[in-house]
């Protein structure tokens, strides 16, 4: 029995349709759309971002000619020029954008399945799970993953195109999709995996897969190969830190990760580090490798019956493989990331619809009814899950319940308290910190701290910590110069402040430090060369007129 009401609906059902998913997901995140900003890349790319917060040409061609510093998304920095456009650096307006977007996103799941399946009850499953399963919180909650469900809901829509396109053999479907699919992957580069995605709904329609039917994706593979080239030169660090076993060991790792959580989706966090030495020999790895290849056996076994879930896990797998190579970041370890699931999620949601399916067909009352469990059952988790993203504090503390050995979140929770100026927990959480693995950027901000409460010597030895871990830290440099010239070092703070002026020729605070200090030391012709440079980039200085004066 195949229930086949997304057939021919009128425009008055869709809207229904429409709108209760729009009910659905707001009923979901809805309660946390007042969520603030997290000081996890949300400063970077939103809130301290100056392109961000204006719209105009300079800023247009600033979002198309610079990385996010690794990725290249003019096209989501585009949207948050948009949404600043509506409401400043409130954070609401970022929040509701998202879930907008990823409502949409579980609406073209259902197109893409129904397309594919000509299934209604199968493309309302996987629709449905998708817009409320906890797995995709974060996505739709952490305003810095708007490259994730920009770039998703340009790849479904994308596919769509395409579908149409072979179906009425109609060359403005086609162009459409190449135009989806470029501004998709302007969106996240991830999404480069469409191409092989196309030649696999080909497969699942029972085309024929030759020569036509690969010159018809070759636009596709060239937008996929710049891009691909252009995403590679902006994680050469991270490529060139990364072995292959351990990328291979990893991704057997993340995989099942992924695959637990999508069943079991608890006890999520928005890092999961890893501290432990990579090794085929550890359980940790030898585990999911034993699961991975039994299930792989079962995929291939499957093909006797049904390429479905053949169809499914390729979706599911492909669309992964680009996350393979994020797992290290910075000399960390993360094994996962709950957003790197949202794209690929859609394999192993079909895959669960045809088993629903399976029971629908036989006890519709028991499939009904428990597809009303499951969505309740996900639609609190997810609600509850999005409370963790209110702030810094519930976020990385979040992530302390679940791993206490994140040096990464205790930092995190020092930055809330100092902003609280509540300095002895700051300091305290710097240390915890520290004595998980020292770090240039907690040793900095226990130096600040120190220099908050006076304590000018503990101040000293933080900040050169910070500065011996990672010179190129100019803010470090900066302070450590001010230091040195508190405690009337003088020559050892001229040394530090060079150093931030070599790496920023026009930065006026530190010329105008050196200009002091060389007066101090009695270098009278430096400091009028320093304050010179000043006043050729602000000539309208009156601070440095008057120290020129008193030379």
């Amino acid at each position: 029995m195949e229930d086949q009401f997304l057939m021919g609906l009128s425009k008055k059902k869709i809207a229904v349709l429409i709108a209760s998913f729009f009910a659905l997901t707001f009923f979901t995140y809805g309660s946390s759309i007042k969520n603030e900003f997290v000081n996890y890349d949300d400063d970077t790319l939103i809130y301290l971002n100056p392109a961000v917060q204006e719209f105009s040409p300079e800023s247009i061609a600033w979002v198309f000619t610079h990385l996010d510093p690794e990725l290249y998304i003019p096209v989501t920095f585009l949207s948050y020029q948009l949404d600043h456009i509506i409401g400043g650096l409130n954070p609401s307006v970022f929040h509701t954008t998202s879930i907008i977007l990823h409502t949409l996103n579980a609406l073209f799941v259902v197109w893409l399945i129904f397309l594919l399946s000509k299934k209604s009850w199968l493309a309302l499953f996987c629709g449905l799970l998708f817009a409320v399963h906890p797995l995709h919180t974060e996505t739709v909650m952490w305003a810095s993953a708007r490259k994730e469900v920009l770039s998703t809901f340009f790849f479904l829509s994308a596919l769509i195109a395409y579908i149409y396109h072979q179906d009425i053999k109609n060359n403005k479907w086609y162009f459409l999709s190449l135009g989806l699919f470029l501004f998709g992957i302007l969106s996240k580069v991830s999404i480069v995996i469409l191409p092989i995605i196309l030649l696999l709904i080909d497969f699942k329609k029972n085309r024929k897969i030759n020569l036509q039917s690969f010159i018809t994706k070759i636009p596709y593979f060239v937008i996929s190969i710049i891009f691909g080239v252009v995403a590679l030169l902006g994680k050469q660090s991270v490529l060139s830190s990364s072995s292959y076993l351990d990328s291979v060991l990893m991704a057997f790792k993340s995989t099942a990760f992924y695959l637990q959580k999508l069943f079991i989706p608890t006890n999520l966090s928005v890092i999961y580090p890893y501290n432990e030495q990579i090794s085929i020999t550890s359980p940790d790895f030898l585990l999911p490798i034993i699961t991975i290849i039994a299930l792989i056996v079962l995929v291939i076994l499957s093909v006797k019956k049904t390429k479905e879930v053949l169809f499914g896990s390729l979706l599911f797998f492909i669309a992964l493989i680009p996350s393979f190579t994020n797992y290290a970041r910075a000399g960390d370890i993360f094994y996962a990331s709950d957003h790197y699931a949202y794209l690929p999620s859609i394999g192993i949601l079909y895959i669960v619809g045809i088993a629903f399916m399976f029971l629908l067909n036989r006890y519709r009352k028991v499939a009904l009814s428990s597809l009303f469990v499951i969505l309740i059952t996900f639609s609190i988790l997810s609600s509850s899950q999005a409370k963790i993203w209110e702030n810094n504090s519930t976020l990385f503390g979040n992530v302390i319940y679940q791993f206490n050995d994140s040096y990464l979140a205790h930092n995190k929770i020092g930055l809330d308290f100092y902003d609280e100026n509540n300095l002895s927990k700051a300091i305290n959480s710097f240390n915890s910190s520290i004595e998980i693995k020292p770090n240039a950027s907690a040793y900095y901000n226990l130096g600040v701290a120190y220099i908050a409460l006076q304590q000018y010597s503990s101040a000293l030895d933080a900040i050169t910590k910070s500065v011996e871990l990672d010179p190129s830290k100019m803010m470090a440099q900066y302070n450590l110069g001010y230091l040195y010239s508190n405690i009337g070092q003088n020559r050892k703070a001229i040394e530090r402040f060079l150093i931030v002026v070599e790496n920023n020729p026009k930065d006026i605070d530190a010329l105008k430090n050196l200009a002091v200090l060389n007066i101090k030391i009695g270098d009278t012709e430096k400091a009028k060369i320093y304050i010179n440079n000043i006043l050729e980039i602000d000539p309208e200085n009156g601070d440095v007129k008057i120290l020129l004066q008193k030379i």
